[in-house]
């Protein structure tokens, strides 16, 4: 059963159809060749002889991105067979958080999210260069919409599907495994879907996940191996958190970068949810879909604050809990499609126009450089955790070389 208003009006369509337009066209006409882009090539290219010890990939254990770009390169080779993955990602993380709006709302919300998530800069500069979060900004929504539905009592197959859609999600993003499992639980709880339909799905999730895992231990030495490979990793966010060494005054000032970060990517969907708060967009008998969007949003956000600051991408992850949470707030409002659809045309042409304007330094330093096309703050990280903990892998390419 979805909740809210009822489905329908030709507008809505045509808003999902105008965001998947401008995330094509953006990764159409502009892309950054980051050092992120030219590491996931080298992995791609070097994957007969990949030696998880020596090239491990960031960190070990992405098994699925390197098989669907695989599957791509029939395009012409790994650099565009990981691009058309990108935008293969990007383009269903906007039809995935389209269902979950209208799942948990209305179509109108669906469409409203749609589009505050093509929006974000920080969204279009991930559609359009090599990276895992694509994938997990996909697999987010879809694990939520399955979970929506299973908390809703809405079938016996959603049940089923649950788990299996969590260790497919977990594969291109193992984190999720942890993050989205919240979320799950909340699902299974509030719902009490039948017994054996969950029970198989957790046997068949357990499955997808030991396919993936397996082949990454072995070509890691065993777990011993993988351990190691991913303190490589580490190492290389020493000193970003309290829990991994960071002074409280560091600690402090990554968590406002981190902070930062995740108002200005999620920015359009802020603005909109602010308005539907003033309208009364919140009073609603329906409390569910807010306690399934907080099960979602908050240990993203508790993670990329307190615990693993890093790039601009773990924010990124969390723009589409942001756009269904104001789409669910604006869903009743006349103004709220438009004002999405205005917000979204100009966060386009902002994207694109971005790296001929002069910022202020203080953009600058809070990451506002990570949602350009020239994106000089993931350059320069990049090629710092490339060339320090990557030995097996060349670290050339047109970014940026001074601190």
């Amino acid at each position: 059963m979805t909740m809210g208003i009822s489905r329908g009006a030709p507008s809505r369509g045509i808003a999902l159809a105008v965001a998947l337009a401008a995330v094509v066209g953006v990764h159409a006409v502009a892309r950054a060749q980051t050092l992120t882009e030219l590491d996931s090539t080298n992995l791609a290219v070097a994957l007969r002889h990949f030696d998880v010890r020596l090239q491990q990939p960031h960190p070990p254990g992405y098994p699925l991105v390197v098989a669907a770009a695989h599957a791509l390169s029939w395009l012409g080779g790994a650099l565009q067979a990981y691009l058309a993955f990108a935008l293969i990602a990007s383009v269903g993380a906007i039809i995935a958080t389209f269902l979950l709006g209208r799942e948990l709302f209305a179509a109108r919300a669906g469409s409203i999210a749609a589009l505050l998530l093509a929006a974000s800069p920080l969204f279009l500069y991930y559609a359009s260069i090599v990276s895992v979060y694509p994938a997990e900004t996909l697999f987010g929504p879809l694990v939520v919409l399955v979970a929506a539905r299973v908390a809703q009592r809405s079938d016996s197959r959603s049940a089923l599907a649950l788990a299996p859609t969590l260790a497919i999600g977990a594969g291109f993003r193992p984190t999720m495994l942890v993050l989205l499992l919240p979320v799950c639980a909340l699902a299974v709880v509030i719902g009490r879907p039948p017994r054996w339909p969950l029970l198989i799905g957790v046997a068949v999730g357990a499955a997808i996940v030991a396919a993936w895992v397996i082949p990454v231990l072995a070509k890691s030495g065993g777990l011993s191996g993988y351990l190691h490979a991913s303190s490589l990793y580490s190492r290389a966010s020493h000193g970003r958190s309290l829990l991994n060494g960071a002074s409280f005054a560091g600690a402090r000032y990554n968590a406002v970068q981190a902070i930062a970060a995740i108002v200005l990517g999620a920015a359009p969907s802020l603005l909109v949810l602010l308005f539907g708060i003033l309208r009364g967009g919140l009073r609603t008998d329906h409390r569910l879909p807010w306690l399934l969007l907080a099960a979602w949003m908050v240990p993203y956000v508790l993670l990329y604050v307190f615990v693993l600051f890093g790039k601009p991408g773990y924010a990124a992850v969390c723009i589409p809990a942001f756009a269904v949470a104001a789409g669910g707030a604006a869903r009743d409002e006349r103004l709220g499609l438009p004002l999405a659809g205005v917000l979204a045309a100009a966060g386009v042409v902002f994207f694109l126009s971005a790296p001929s304007l002069k910022l202020p330094h203080r953009l600058s330093v809070y990451r506002m450089a990570a949602f350009l096309p020239t994106a000089d703050a993931i350059r320069v990280q990049d090629r710092d955790s490339v060339a320090g903990h990557r030995p097996g892998l060349p670290c050339t390419g047109s970014g940026d070389k001074s601190r």
